[in-house]
């Protein structure tokens, strides 16, 4: 009896050390693997939008900083082009709205090497720097270059393949002109007088970037004839007439003559001999304070 009680024992506790070994061995369940892969999938999901995060914050400084230097190139071509017009070039200011677009047009006339390049050389008659509407919703600046043949031909229309066209800028959302008039002492929004220049010339440059326009005042230089400057300059060169001798000057003996002057001797000179007199200079730039556009003055 005490010996089948033995067995007994000792069949239960091999039963149960069986038992805890294959719980040992059983493994995850599947609810554990499902949480498991949960929280790797939402660990991945936040890596992945903290490094998108970062390539996007990247990207969009990288193109911030790509559109502040083509601006900042843009409007220093601008200045130097209009700021170095020679003096008897003439501009003028066309400005158009359609309910969609706001277009505006500016021309340079007798500017030959008005914005220039090595692709585009100098010599045309005309120059115009214009923007134009783009179906797909915003602006496009261009310059257009037309000789005296060209000029007639040409209408103003995106379809038009006369002269030539050379974008500058894409994308813009706000890109108009004023031209100040100092008689009247306010902007202008266009300006048909060749033979008169503005004071002053405003740029206004917007993109679609959420930023506000950027507003730029360049100086014109006055009007002026080269020829006119030129002969100035020739003029007030050197100086007129000097002193010297004339022939005969002095004092001598002769048969006829005495001790003394000998007649009509004396110290000769060149008459209207004089100071010399400087010629007109050059006008140069003044300093001037940029009006301030009138409130309310818009188009």
């Amino acid at each position: 009896m005490n010996g089948w009680r033995e067995n007994h024992e000792s069949v239960r506790e091999t039963g149960a050390a069986l038992c805890r070994e294959a719980r040992d061995e059983r493994g995850f369940t599947l609810l554990e693997v499902m949480l498991a892969l949960l929280l790797i999938v939402i660990l991945m999901g936040g890596i992945y939008a903290i490094a998108n995060g970062s390539i996007q914050l990247s990207s969009e400084v990288a193109q911030a900083q790509n559109r502040e230097m083509l601006v900042h190139s843009f409007v220093q071509l601008c200045k130097r082009n209009i700021e170095l017009l020679p003096g008897n070039a003439g501009m003028t200011l066309f400005a158009a709205e359609d309910g969609r677009f706001y277009e505006t047009e500016v021309t340079f006339i007798n500017s030959p090497l008005a914005f220039s390049f090595a692709a585009v050389p100098g010599g045309y008659d005309k120059v115009i720097l214009r923007s134009v509407g783009d179906p797909r919703g915003y602006l496009r600046a261009e310059l257009v270059y037309l000789n005296e043949e060209e000029e007639e031909e040409f209408s103003g229309g995106l379809d038009d393949e006369v002269g030539i066209t050379l974008p500058l800028l894409d994308g813009v959302s706000v890109f108009e002109w004023r031209f100040y008039d100092q008689n009247l002492e306010e902007w202008q929004v266009e300006w048909e007088d060749e033979t008169r220049r503005p004071s002053f010339v405003e740029l206004t440059l917007g993109f679609f970037d959420g930023n506000e326009p950027l507003r730029t005042v360049f100086w014109t230089p006055p009007v002026a004839d080269p020829e006119t400057v030129i002969a100035g300059f020739r003029g007030g060169q050197g100086r007129q007439g000097g002193p010297g001798g004339g022939p005969g000057g002095g004092r001598g003996r002769g048969p006829e003559a005495g001790p003394g002057d000998v007649p009509g001797g004396g110290r000769g000179g060149v008459p209207g001999a004089g100071p010399a007199t400087r010629g007109p200079g050059q006008p140069g730039a003044s300093i001037q304070r940029v009006p301030r556009a009138p409130r309310g003055a818009n188009r």
